[in-house]
């Protein structure tokens, strides 16, 4: 019995000390996933009209470079899936923003999205996938520490301020 114990013990104190992060050790890049469910109606006001109906998820991939166990910055992996639009929707802009489900707030991180030319929801439905995107280690730290601050936010030709929105999640 004695044995069962003092070998517990060891095992215990060296799995204590296995995973103690030491913060003067260089820390390698991480991986942190955010959804969100995101709809015409969540947005402040709500979306009105022919896309009134619209919907989807967004999931953003945050692969994080570290120093010295602090987020420094990385890229973001956007993918937004959308339905429920008028076929041939043109989605022109995609970002995270600040703010709780009820209040509209400043850009924190843009998408290249407009700058591609936005996509084409053919009929009424698609996904939109944006890798690469580089994020500041201001906005990445923010994200990880407080994600649903942020909210994810969808604009349309016809609804240029919000078409669909929706808060960020841990899954």
């Amino acid at each position: 019995m004695k044995r069962v114990l003092l070998a517990a013990c060891v095992i215990g104190l060296a799995g204590v000390s296995a995973c103690q992060d030491n913060p003067s050790a260089p820390s390698g890049p991480g991986t942190t996933v955010f959804r969100a469910n995101i709809a015409a109606a969540s947005a402040v006001p709500a979306v009105t009209g022919p896309e009134s109906g619209g919907s989807g998820t967004a999931t953003i991939t945050l692969h994080s470079t570290r120093a010295n166990g602090v987020i420094t910055g990385g890229t973001l992996d956007v993918t937004i899936s959308l339905a429920g639009y008028p076929a041939g929707t043109q989605i022109t802009a995609a970002q995270i923003r600040a703010g709780g489900a009820a209040a509209n707030g400043a850009v924190v991180q843009d998408t290249p999205l407009a700058s591609q030319g936005g996509a084409s929801l053919g009929s009424g439905a698609g996904t939109i996938t944006l890798t690469g995107i580089p994020v500041t280690g201001l906005v990445a730290n923010a994200l990880v520490a407080n994600a649903v601050a942020y909210y994810v936010n969808v604009q349309s030709a016809l609804n240029p301020v919000t078409a669909a929105r929706g808060q960020l999640l841990f899954p």
